[in-house]
């Protein structure tokens, strides 16, 4: 058997104290082997199932005609998909439970609740939970994934409302919307309104390089880890935004679930609140660095990304773990199953960094507390954004 590779390195542009604490509290560094008959086992929703999945869109042949070629379906493409769907199953296990647990069936619920006045006439009669299974069901026949998601580095995820909305997307990413017939365009705007959603799911192209070096064998555990976790998360944060879109006719902004402020009209953020009780972050995500770098953070309050805690790497094992999901009152009782816990420990986050910028912008003030107290405020230069 081959040696394990090496964990995460420590990150560059960041405090002395930081990777030392990081360490101290188990959010980065080495995990022990976990016994595989531990590990998730469950059936994985149909949503997920392999025929659901393309590599990506065939942009060499992609055309402005709406029944035209979109997706890469050549033979090498198809096999390099079985690898990657291989890959994905420890996430679509976790992904599973999270969107189809019965304890975590009321953002589904609330969410059909939000529209209800748009429910079709063959639902009409049909209670909001059970209109709920009915659209989970139908995500399962309706919805694509891929890998790619425009020109976009930083952003994890995707969705479309129909391959026709990602059709336009990638004619305008490659410049060719001029190409686009107007008499198209007219008609499909007088008519977006009344099509039904067919969703297309994109993730970032980083998830299948990494996917691939896993497949080799080139991540170590926690890296691993770290990975399965954050495609999950995208996963299930994607499927709230087609979900919306099953209730919604395509032109209707996303409605509140949970909560009364701006990040929560969001639905994909709007359940990561409802199911993990945070909005989860990759700490050091960016053009330059790789998703199973760093620690994973949780924003403190939505959307405000000047203020993180760190997440240990035992609380993200553990969802991955039967015996959490066997036990589930007690697992949430315990605060393995919700963000919230990670930050009450004596009213504070064991570990928290605030951000913020400096007069003038050219500088990057850090405060770094343990349990509440300060242990380390450094700066970092901020470095020029890519202009090309």
């Amino acid at each position: 058997m081959g040696k394990e590779p090496s964990p995460e390195p420590l990150l560059p542009l960041t405090g002395p104290i930081l990777n030392e604490m990081l360490l101290k509290h188990g959010m980065s560094g080495s995990i022990p082997p976990v016994d595989q008959s531990k590990l998730l086992d469950n059936d994985i929703d149909p949503v997920f199932q392999r025929s659901n999945w393309v590599l990506g869109v065939d942009e060499n042949n992609v055309t402005c005609d709406i029944d035209g070629p979109l997706f890469k379906v050549d033979a090498a493409s198809e096999a390099e998909m079985d690898i990657l769907w291989k890959m994905l199953i420890p996430s679509f296990r976790l992904a599973t439970k999270l969107i189809r647990h019965e304890n975590l069936q009321e953002f589904w619920v609330k969410s059909v609740e939000a529209y209800k006045e748009q429910i079709p006439k063959q639902y009409a009669a049909l209670s909001p939970k059970d209109v709920a299974c009915e659209y989970l069901d139908l995500l399962a026949s309706r919805t694509t994934f891929m890998f790619g998601i425009g020109n976009e580095p930083n952003i994890v995820a995707s969705t479309w409302n129909s391959n026709t909305g990602l059709r336009i997307s990638v004619m305008r990413t490659m410049g060719a919307m001029g190409a686009m017939k107007a008499e198209f365009m007219k008609s499909y705007g007088e008519t977006q309104r009344e099509l039904p959603a067919y969703p297309v799911i994109g993730l970032n192209l980083k998830h299948a390089r990494l996917l691939l070096l896993a497949h080799q064998k080139k991540l170590a555990r926690d890296q691993r880890l770290k990975l399965n976790f954050h495609i999950a998360i995208a996963l299930c944060h994607e499927l709230a935004h087609a979900f919306h879109n099953l209730c919604r006719l395509s032109g209707d902004k996303e409605r509140r679930v949970f909560g009364n402020d701006s990040v929560t009209e969001e639905a994909g953020y709007s359940w990561e609140i409802f199911a993990l009780g945070g909005v989860i972050s990759q700490y050091r995500y960016s053009e330059s660095a790789s998703l199973y770098i760093g620690p994973m953070s949780v924003l403190k309050q939505p959307m405000d990304r000047r203020h993180i805690f760190f997440v240990p790497l035992e609380w993200i094992l553990r969802l991955f773990l039967n015996s959490t999901w066997d036990n589930f009152e007690e697992s949430k009782q315990n605060g393995f199953l919700n963000f919230r816990p990670l930050s009450s420990d004596k009213e504070h986050p064991v570990l928290e960094l605030e951000g913020w910028n400096s007069a003038g912008g050219t500088k990057k003030h850090y405060i770094l507390k343990e349990h509440g107290e300060v242990v380390e405020e450094y700066e970092e230069t901020i470095r020029p954004r890519r202009t090309s």
